[in-house]
């Protein structure tokens, strides 16, 4: 067991050699290595075989370099390229289970994995934070009347909306279903509304087309929660509320979403922020 663990240790060691230097030092330091190891050999072969004549000798030391250069540059070469190439599978399959499908925007659990580093990062520097709470208006009328397909279609315009409005002043997440949680840190309550105003507009505008060239659109109902800026926060990334504290947040997202539902839809409703718990 010990040395099956030791085993794996000195793999994940060298794998991570391999992927932080070029492809070409890796083969290199392979080449040199066998190249050393077999010369290495043929010297202690040759010094116990007695008077060797200079043509032998010299012999004996060209195939020792020339033959592990031909046979482990190639097979280096391959062994480098699956590394990487296991490298970048592992990576895709973890970027893939952290994106929603459809709509390629973060899915529900990596945008709670954001939703609490944000938070972690606004209590460290005593900023405000936001979220919104994004639902689409009458799409289940929409979709049952025009197909999934169309659906699908709004959808993804919406997470194209939301890329193009937040434009690296915030982080868009799949909820669930015709829902997205947007994450605004260091925002106000002020600010929060004012970019979930120019994102509501831009998913009223943001239709799709339908067989025979008509088009149609969805609008959104959109509710703002906002934490206050306080004291910096020590060990804030080990604070066990932070969890509830985003639950909290959401919830409150959500009820406000529903007043402007209630309110006629196609809007945004922001409440007064929600001030910080003291520290402790």
């Amino acid at each position: 067991m010990h040395r099956a663990s030791t085993r794996l240790r000195s793999i994940r060691v060298l794998s991570a050699f391999v992927l932080r230097v070029p492809r070409w030092v890796s083969i290199a330091l392979v080449v040199a290595v066998s190249v050393a190891l077999s010369v290495g050999g043929v010297l202690a072969a040759l010094s116990t075989s007695g008077d060797v004549s200079p043509r032998l000798f010299a012999q004996s030391l060209a195939i020792a370099v020339i033959v592990p250069t031909l046979v482990a540059g190639p097979v280096s070469a391959v062994i480098v390229e699956l590394v990487h190439a296991l490298r970048d599978e592992h990576v895709g399959a973890l970027e893939a289970a952290q994106r929603d499908e459809l709509t390629g925007l973060p899915n529900r659990r990596r945008t709670l994995e954001l939703a609490r580093r944000e938070l972690e990062h606004a209590r460290r520097a005593g900023r405000p934070y936001s979220v919104a709470l994004v639902d689409l208006d009458d799409f289940k009328a929409a979709n049952d009347r025009h197909g999934h397909a169309t659906g699908d279609a709004l959808l993804r315009a919406t997470a194209r909306a939301c890329r193009q409005t937040l434009d690296g002043h915030g982080v868009a997440g799949r909820w669930g279903g015709e829902e997205f949680l947007v994450l605004l840190p260091g925002a106000d309550a002020r600010s929060a509304a004012e970019l979930m105003e120019r994102l509501r507009g831009s998913i009223a505008d943001c239709g799709v087309a339908l067989a025979g060239g008509a088009r149609i659109a969805c609008t959104a109902s959109i509710g703002v929660a906002t934490l206050r800026g306080g004291p910096v926060r020590d060990a804030a990334a080990n604070d066990p509320d932070a969890d509830a504290t985003i639950e909290r947040l959401v919830a409150a997202a959500d009820r406000r979403m529903y007043e402007a539902k209630a309110n006629g839809k196609n809007r945004v409703a922001a409440g007064a922020p929600t001030a910080r718990r003291a520290s402790g």
